[in-house]
């Protein structure tokens, strides 16, 4: 199911096409246990730019570190307020106006880790299926405010949050992304304390080579 899964994005991809709105309920399950994905109405072809991605970490953190200027003054070409909010990935939830193709890769690793949630295995060792999403926010500010009497305030159970106190804290290469220093101020003072998890130990009971693909998706 996971292999078809990513099959489907590989597809979408390879034509310069972001989904934009990556969770379960867009994924079709067949007879045959394939995958299709489904509803593209967020979906957008990416912009020229992002049509060459380098493969290895420290390339892609080199490449936004110097095309950090160019990508501060650059208009808004895509839309804001895309991806379902337990889904979302941290660059559309930081208004980033530079994001590709990267966002479907975090929404999937999302829907992956809530596929070993709901298998029997991870049942099995007492995991509760209401806890199955991997960062359940209650608000995504700025976006989706938790109070529209305050919107300025963000509240503990903020998406990012969830994120970042999972997580833990962001290395520099994660955070090569930001093109606005107010980003990155915002960022480390919401970052939590706690280590990264260990997606190897948290899942070792399910599937340790899916944990080690979600240990790069994230």
């Amino acid at each position: 199911m996971v292999y078809s899964m990513l099959c489907s994005l590989n597809f979408i991809h390879s034509a310069n096409v972001m989904h934009r709105d990556i969770k379960p309920q867009n994924f079709l399950l067949k007879e045959d246990g394939s995958v299709v994905l489904c509803d593209f109405g967020y979906a957008r072809a990416m912009p020229a730019q992002d049509l060459q991605v380098p493969k290895d970490k420290k390339m892609i953190s080199e490449k936004l570190k110097q095309t950090k200027s160019v990508r501060e003054s650059r208009p808004r070409a895509i839309s804001p307020h895309v991806v379902t909010r337990w889904y979302r990935p941290p660059e559309v939830i930081l208004l980033e106006k530079d994001y590709n193709n990267s966002v479907d890769i975090w929404s999937s690793a999302c829907v992956i880790s809530e596929i070993l949630a709901c298998s029997k295995e991870y049942q099995r060792i007492g995991f509760i299926k209401k806890r199955r999403q991997m960062f359940r926010g209650k608000s995504c500010y700025p976006l989706s405010p938790a109070s529209s009497d305050t919107p300025t305030e963000v509240d503990h159970h903020d998406q990012l949050i969830s994120i970042l106190e999972l997580l833990g804290k962001l290395s520099s290469e994660d955070m090569s992304f930001f093109s606005n220093e107010n980003q990155k101020d915002y960022v480390k003072k919401m970052m939590s304390t706690n280590s990264k998890v260990s997606f190897e130990a948290e899942y070792c009971e399910s599937d340790t080579r899916l944990a080690k693909i979600l240990k790069h998706m994230y």
